[in-house]
């Protein structure tokens, strides 16, 4: 039985569906109105604390390191042999990667400002440092199917970054940045998202631009209803616009930036330059934003004295309907096989890579060549399955009616996520422990799956979530373990095989039902036309959105094939070169397991990238 012809019959039932609580059904066409702000320091608590170029350079740095602590044991080849590699080494590997490709990158070493590990501390624009706000203003939320088509005005957040100390010719100006999913109501820039603040205030602010960042409808402070994830794109595009509205009334209210050693206020009618970036899944959101600024809402970039240089999207998911729904269903293979890996998932390692593991340690357990592929293969499963649930959950709460929950997640075991598997028992008995491998043990969230995305609460946070997600799904219906104890998986993975991680096991399969099809293609937008300079950033190998979105985006019947001649760029970055590791001290190792770079690590170096693009199109 197809899905919406379910919930079709449903809806006959019951009466209009007003989805959220606390929010103001209203007529108003006027948003983007600043409501307050109040200025943050990393890790978004209320401080009046400039962020020096120092820290930030500081920060950086530890990006570039993918957050390994340089005195780390790697566990490869050279620490079986005697010579133990360290954190360093891998730092230094990523290092070189991104100095050494300044077509991409823009890092040639001839300046210090033009070097990796200067570039903040030696900007050569006089900037001292960078101010933080979190600023309220309002925003349409998504419109439900069921209340009747009205437009709930809901109050967000979003992080508004200010570089002090600038020249007033060094002021660059606007960037509006989407950022990466989070599954928790308060893992975004204005909040708790450490690592996005530092990247953006690093990259961006300390080279001249005001960067503004929505925290999106349904998280930040907007905690009452939830957040339109991806089927929904235009909703957030806008959130993004309108945040860039209110930022514009802020600057003019507001003597925040010192220019020219003196705090100024920046006019209404003072014309900067905007670039639209964004990664993940902020990624179509970017586009979108520059799809809306060449169409129905052009007339905002006159009203707010802007002028649209350039967008980049990164790593996005840019089509719903033909990559991501069969992604998705399939039982994708990381195979470093190319004819296996269709869809360029994250292998784990190459055997060419100086960090691969093809020898065995067995005093502490049978760890093998085949663990680098089996834990990207895992990661790979948590993904799909935190994404997927959190893409129907959205759909249901917006699209139809709680009853669909039922429909879409008929396993009631997973759905109310009660019962998960013990995945360090799980794991652990990849050492031939004597324990079973299969465990029950309690969710790490004891709620239901809708709720997870719904709850505030602290400990409603994206690792819990994510593992409650993934372990309930592994226990209920043997999402990736297909019921047989790691180390049976590991060597099925490593001999070319896939391990269990269709959502089809727990999600009702859908993916060919023509209405669910039809509302996932509205999102798409891997074949516009772009009418100014636009950039597509993606990965070599990516298990969480497959780079085959942005590949298809970068052909003939995608944006790039469809645009002028010269509109669109692509840029694939090798990520083999790109590294981050896996901790095994949960296992009873003390060491970190060198992986590729993968999707949520890379937004450091593609974020490089997109102001290497920026750059290149600033006047």
């Amino acid at each position: 039985m197809k899905v919406f012809k379910y919930v079709g019959c449903l809806s006959v039932m019951l009466l209009l569906y007003a989805c959220g609580g606390g929010t103001n059904r209203t007529n108003e066409v006027s948003f983007g109105n600043l409501q307050s702000f109040s200025q943050i320091g990393i890790g978004g608590e209320e401080s009046s604390s400039t962020v020096s170029v120092t820290d930030l350079q500081n920060l950086s740095d530890q990006l570039v390191c993918n957050g390994i602590k340089e005195s780390n044991l790697l566990l490869d080849d050279a620490t079986l042999s005697g010579n133990p590699q360290t954190g360093a080494n891998l730092c230094q590997a990523n290092n070189n990667y991104i100095t050494s490709n300044s077509e991409i990158f823009g890092f040639d070493g001839t300046t210090e400002s033009n070097s990796l590990d200067s570039f903040v501390s030696s900007n050569g624009l006089g900037i001292t440092g960078v101010n933080m706000y979190r600023i309220i203003y309002n925003t349409p939320g998504q419109v439900g199917y069921y209340n009747g088509g009205a437009v709930f005005s809901q109050q967000v957040s979003g992080l508004v970054l200010v570089p002090q100390g600038v020249a007033r010719s060094a002021l660059k100006g606007i960037v509006l940045y989407y950022h990466q999913t989070s599954l928790d109501k308060i893992g975004v820039p204005s909040f708790k998202d450490v690592e996005t603040q530092a990247m953006l205030a690093a990259i961006y602010a300390s080279q001249g631009y005001i960067v503004v960042a929505p925290d999106y409808v349904g998280q930040g402070i907007n905690t009452e209803v939830m957040h339109p994830y991806v089927v929904f794109p235009q909703t957030n595009a806008l959130d993004g616009l309108n945040m860039v509205r209110a930022t514009r009334q802020f600057l003019a209210s507001e003597s925040v930036i010192n220019i020219d050693n003196a705090p100024e206020r920046l006019p209404l009618d003072d014309n900067q330059d905007l670039y639209i970036t964004g990664y993940s899944e902020g990624g179509p959101y970017a586009i979108w934003a520059s799809r809306l600024l060449q169409g129905e809402n052009a007339n905002m970039l006159l009203q707010n004295h802007l002028s649209l240089k350039h967008t980049v999207g990164m790593s996005g998911a840019y089509s719903l309907s033909k990559v991501m729904l069969p992604y998705a269903y399939a039982e994708v293979n990381n195979s470093s096989d190319a004819s296996l890996n269709i869809y360029n998932a994250n292998p784990g390692m190459f055997e060419s890579s100086a960090f691969f593991l093809s020898g065995q340690i067995t005093e502490f357990g049978k760890i093998e060549s085949g663990m680098q592929q089996s834990i990207a293969a895992l990661d790979l499963a948590v993904d799909k399955a935190s994404l997927a649930s959190y893409a129907f959950v959205s759909l249901g709460y917006y699209n139809f009616v709680s009853s669909a929950y039922s429909v879409f997640f008929p396993n009631r075991g997973f759905f109310n996520m009660s019962n998960c598997l013990d995945l360090s028992k799980y794991l652990f008995s990849v050492f031939n422990v004597e324990s079973p491998s299969i465990v029950a043990t309690a969710c790490p969230i004891q709620d239901s799956l809708p709720n997870l995305f719904l709850n505030s609460a602290p400990n409603y946070n994206e690792a819990n979530i994510a593992i409650t997600i993934a372990t309930s799904a592994m226990y209920n219906v043997n999402f990736f373990t297909a019921g047989i104890p790691a180390s049976n998986m590991i060597e099925r993975i490593f001999l070319g095989g896939a391990s269990q991680n269709s959502v089809g096991s727990f999600a009702q399969p859908v993916a060919t039902d023509p209405l669910l099809i039809s509302t996932v293609a509205k999102a798409d937008t891997s074949n516009y036309v772009a009418a100014t300079k636009t950039s597509i950033i993606y990965l070599k190998y990516d298990s969480t959105v497959t780079n085959i979105n942005s590949k298809f985006a970068c052909s003939s019947s995608g944006v790039l094939g469809l645009s002028p001649s010269g509109m669109v760029k692509c840029i694939e970055i090798d990520n083999t070169n790109l590294f981050s590791v896996f901790d095994l001290s949960g296992l009873g190792l003390p060491f970190q397991l060198p992986l590729i770079m993968n999707h949520s690590s890379g937004l450091y170096p593609a974020n490089l990238s997109a102001l290497n693009e920026i750059r290149n199109n600033s006047n």
